[in-house]
């Protein structure tokens, strides 16, 4: 029996997932991101998971490659709830004219966020001790031991020493074996790809303003989903039609505002074509003009068109 020499003798060794410290960076998971431009700046977005079960902070920060120059910009500091997807969205602004051409003609803009001043949490190995039991947990036995069974009765071990049977102690030399995962899991920070200035947690309440920042593609997903439709074929989708209701009514999805009378009575002429005799236009907002294309779309064409605000979708009211 000799003093281990890992531990000298204390045993305990030090925790080799926070190397004595205590703490440890927590895990938080990039999903996945996209970049877009719109209103002369760039929008990146991130869904991030915090794979810990408790709750850390962070601070996103944005950034776009364009032509001549990066443009960058850092969002407040955000919470990350335990076990909990987020979505990060970052708008950079101050983008010159040139550099927003080059990106706007684009097909992937190219943006990322990086999470930084990410606090430290206490290492779940050791519970913030810095320290792991050794072998036996005296911090002596470096030898091992084992033991073998007898049966029962009353024997002698040939020493002149008595035992009952049972377990009986059998000293051999084998290797020291820790109770440790002595491989270093990477507990780090996992950059992102995105952007970062409104914080929209799972749970949140979806608002306008969220909508307005959507990519075109995400804004028109989300108001199918809302109108339990399905997305139009790519040929429909090139004479104006963005997708069709469960009745198979027209519909035309317009992420803007004051939507006028242009706009209903071309959709109505596609209609028209297609033979469908009602439909719907989703937008933020229409212009006074607008009820006098919905008119003109029931003399003219036949159809009735129905006007929805991005606000009824929101609060579920009935669309037709």
């Amino acid at each position: 029996m000799v003093q281990c020499p890992t531990c000298q003798g204390t045993g305990k060794i030090e925790c080799p997932h926070c190397n004595g410290t205590g703490f440890v960076k927590p895990t938080i998971t990039n999903l996945g991101s996209q970049a877009w431009t719109s209103e002369q700046a760039v929008f990146v977005r991130g869904i991030f998971q915090n794979k810990e079960d408790i709750g850390v902070y962070g601070r996103p920060i944005a950034e776009v490659e364009a032509s001549s120059q990066t443009y960058t910009n850092a969002s407040t500091r955000t919470y990350f709830p335990p076990q909990e997807r987020i979505t990060i969205t970052l708008k950079i602004e101050g983008i010159e004219y040139n550099d927003y051409r080059y990106l706007s003609n684009q097909r992937y803009v190219r943006g990322r966020i990086i999470l930084s001043e990410v606090e430290d949490i206490t290492c779940p190995y050791c519970d913030g001790t810095g320290f792991v039991t050794g072998p036996e947990g005296d911090g002596a036995l470096i030898d091992g031991e084992e033991t073998e069974y007898y049966g029962e009765g009353t024997e002698y071990d040939g020493e002149g020493s008595e035992y009952d049977g049972g377990w009986k102690e059998r000293k051999q030399d084998v290797p020291v074996s820790f109770p440790v995962d002595w491989t270093i899991v990477g507990v780090g920070v996992v950059a992102a790809v995105a952007i970062a200035a409104i914080v929209v947690v799972r749970r949140k309440k979806v608002t306008e303003k969220d909508l307005r920042i959507l990519a075109p593609i995400e804004f028109q997903n989300w108001v199918v989903q809302r109108l339990s439709g399905k997305v139009s074929s790519l040929r429909d989708s090139r004479i104006g039609i963005d997708a069709y209701t469960a009745e198979g009514h027209p519909i035309q999805i317009r992420q803007s505002d004051n939507i006028g009378r242009n706009v209903i009575e071309n959709f109505a002429s596609v209609m028209g074509r297609i033979k469908a005799k009602n439909g719907i236009i989703i937008a933020f907002s229409f212009a006074d003009d607008a009820i006098r294309g919905v008119v003109r779309a029931r003399i003219n064409y036949r159809v009735e068109i129905k006007k929805v605000t991005v606000k009824e979708l929101i609060e579920r009211r009935e669309m037709i």
